[in-house]
């Protein structure tokens, strides 16, 4: 990652709270999240739909959760013609049709993209393809937005750090506190 993310600005400060995984999952978008939902928020960061698509690819490394893919699979929300009939047989398979609360739901996952322990452009190939975990995964492969810059990022990997970065800088400055407000932490996990 050390060939992606260019110069950071530093000191941003932290909150004066104790660090809550709820608070910080409620910014995330929806796993059921679609192209124009993604864009909106985005550009509400000021950023392009080139790096709009970029800091998906962040989606190039982990897992995610079935509980978060059965949603693909519901009638209402069905959104599979993007989908790769095989991939879909994978996903059913993998996250068969348990209740999304489940804990067992939440305990299966899949892999993000066929490296999903290397950060690269196999998302974007996997997107073109109709592989895509979630619903954004594969509408952004086929969204005449946002196509051409899946296809330049899956054919130019230099290209897709370079949006990547830009991206990242504009989404680690979102809600930067300033001020009076926050501190710089001597001890990053703890209050000071």
């Amino acid at each position: 990652m050390d060939r992606c993310v260019g110069s950071m600005p530093l000191g941003r400060k932290d909150s004066l709270s104790t660090p809550s995984k709820h608070v910080a999952d409620s910014e995330l978008p929806p796993s059921t999240a679609d192209v124009d939902s993604i864009l909106n928020l985005f550009a509400g960061i000021d950023m392009t739909i080139e790096e709009s698509v970029a800091i998906m690819g962040s989606h190039s490394i982990g897992v995610t959760h079935c509980n978060n893919v059965l949603s693909r699979f519901d009638n209402e929300n069905a959104t599979n013609a993007n989908m790769d009939p095989r991939f879909q047989t994978f996903l059913r398979v993998v996250c068969p049709e348990f209740s999304p609360t489940s804990k067992t739901a939440e305990a299966t996952f899949v892999p993000n993209d066929q490296t999903s322990l290397i950060f690269d452009t196999a998302y974007y190939d996997d997107s073109i393809a109709g592989r895509g975990n979630l619903r954004i995964d594969s509408e952004i492969g086929v969204d005449p937005r946002t196509r051409p810059f899946v296809e330049a990022f899956a054919a130019d990997q230099d290209r897709f750090f370079g949006s990547f970065s830009s991206a990242f800088v504009k989404l680690s400055s979102y809600k930067v506190l300033t001020g009076n407000n926050g501190v710089v932490r001597g001890v990053c996990d703890k209050v000071d």
